[in-house]
Order: structure tokens, then C-alpha cells, then sequence
């Protein structure tokens, strides 16, 4: 696959992760307003699933190295999304995350 696929396919794998990330954080901005919030969250997931899968069949054509482009691009996004709104990585506890003196 040339490199051009290859930048073009990542794109496209940040662009549709960026997509999946926005309707995730949409749905937890709005998940205490609803009656049956588990429900809320399975349905989003089905939704933003299906929509991700089929567009990722859909751009990549079903071939196995673009789809490995897109998703090393959708992995991009992931981490994007994680910094820009201060997802951690560290599971250390901190003084300021636990009680006095358990630390």
C-alpha cells in the first residue's frame, strides 16, 4: 500500500474517532439527566459501534492493511481526546486522592 493510502486512511481513522470520542463525551455530559442512564450508555455504544464499523468498512474497503491505518489513526484520536480533556493514566494513588494518612 503506498504511503499516500496510508496518510489518507489515518485521517480518516482520526477523523472518525474523533466523531466516536465527541458522541461519548456528549453522552456522559447528558447521562444524569436520563430515567435509565445504563440503557442511555448501551444504546450510544451500539450506535457509535455500528456507525464506526461501518464507515471503517466502507473507507477501507474491507482490506486488512487500510483498516490497520485507520485504526492506528483512531488510536491517534484516542489519545488526543484523553489529553485534551485530562484523561490520566496513572493508577498511583496521590495525598490529594485518598483520606488522611492512608497514604
Amino acid at each position: 500500500m503506498p504511503w499516500n493510502e496510508w496518510m489518507v486512511m489515518m485521517a480518516a481513522g482520526l477523523v472518525l474517532g474523533g466523531l466516536y470520542f465527541a458522541g461519548l463525551w456528549w453522552t456522559l455530559e447528558r447521562l444524569g439527566r436520563w430515567r435509565q442512564p445504563a440503557v442511555g450508555l448501551g444504546v450510544s455504544f451500539l450506535v457509535r459501534a455500528a456507525l464506526l464499523m461501518t464507515a471503517l468498512l466502507g473507507i477501507t474497503g474491507g482490506r486488512p492493511f487500510p483498516i490497520i491505518a485507520a485504526l492506528m489513526g483512531f488510536w491517534v484520536s484516542r489519545f488526543i481526546f484523553c489529553r485534551a480533556w485530562g484523561g490520566t493514566h496513572s493508577t498511583k494513588p496521590t495525598a490529594a486522592s485518598l483520606p488522611e494518612g492512608d497514604l
